[in-house]
């Protein structure tokens, strides 16, 4: 692995408990057509697969749809705490 996608792994696993269920759900959406339904384990928080089951251009397109949501909600908050 080149060190673009272990920095992504690293970024993923340090936010993706920021997610709500609903972005995990999208995530999953993700995986589900690229990751082989026999790398898919069933736990009892949801799906988990192995991160050197997932493509690396799949890993990416995760980190960045992390950090649009992430961006996402410190808009939010700064808009809800911007004195008017």
């Amino acid at each position: 692995m080149d060190d673009d996608i272990i920095d992504s792994i690293e970024y993923i696993k340090d936010n993706i408990s920021n997610m709500t269920k609903e972005e995990n759900c999208k995530i999953f959406e993700m995986l589900i057509n690229k990751v082989p339904q026999s790398k898919l384990r069933e736990k009892n928080t949801g799906t988990q697969v192995r991160f050197r089951d997932i493509p690396p251009v799949m890993i990416t397109t995760i980190k960045i749809f992390i950090e649009k949501e992430i961006e996402k909600k410190k808009k939010k908050l700064e808009e809800l705490t911007t004195i008017y």
